[in-house]
């Protein structure tokens, strides 16, 4: 077979190898979608204050997440390192990898981020939900980014804010991983920018099911 095209540098920045790679072949107008999804936004507090002062801290870490999510075939969506930490935004659904059982895979992912900053020492919060977003490239011919758009991505932040050494997730995730994992049900959460209180989970690494938060 031949091989594959090899995307010029200006499209292939910040965007996935598939994306990319459409791109070349001229299908822009296929490149805007709604996808089931699930988003799991990881803050490291820590990291993100010594981080000019031990950037080798910081790209050890990150390098380990990023292991992480491509062991569940996630992908790391976007870095933001400022003055309240470093956010690692992934995702489980965009393409080329979308599987079934995302939600499962996304909740495992976190499981193993806690563990994994847990022994480092650090600080962290995980916030997942799961849901439609709308997926596309913005930008224009020199540079694009690959996005995503919607209340799931929203929700997943929130829920990461209200996360203290901790991983909450949406009703959602938990309907849909809830027959491979074990959840806590939560007090509901007042977030902003949602008229309703939330329903808010804890995964667990135990048997499948639903307890309530001792």
């Amino acid at each position: 077979a031949a091989p594959c095209p090899t995307p010029a540098p200006a499209r292939r920045a910040y965007l996935p190898r598939s994306v990319a790679l459409r791109l070349e072949a001229g299908h822009d107008q296929w490149l805007s979608e709604f996808r089931t999804v699930s988003v799991l936004f990881i803050n490291v507090g820590d990291l993100g204050l010594a981080a000019g002062q031990r950037p080798e801290a910081l790209r050890d870490a990150l390098r380990a997440l990023q292991a992480i999510l491509f062991r569940h075939e996630g992908c790391a969506h976007q870095v933001v390192v400022d003055d309240k930490g470093v956010v690692l935004v992934a995702a489980f659904g965009l393409p080329p990898l979308s599987h079934e059982d995302d939600a499962v895979r996304a909740s495992l992912a976190a499981l193993e981020v806690r563990a994994d900053l847990s022994a480092r020492g650090l600080g962290w919060r995980l916030g997942l939900a799961t849901g439609r977003v709308f997926c596309g490239t913005v930008g224009g011919s020199t540079r694009r980014e690959y996005v995503m758009v919607g209340h799931t991505v929203n929700l997943a932040a929130r829920l990461m804010q209200a996360a203290v050494n901790d991983i909450l997730c949406d009703a959602a995730t938990l309907e849909l991983a809830a027959a491979r994992l074990r959840f806590e049900l939560l007090p509901p959460l007042r977030m902003k920018g949602i008229t309703h209180e939330v329903p808010v989970f804890r995964p667990q690494e135990s048997a499948p099911g639903l307890e309530l938060a001792r």
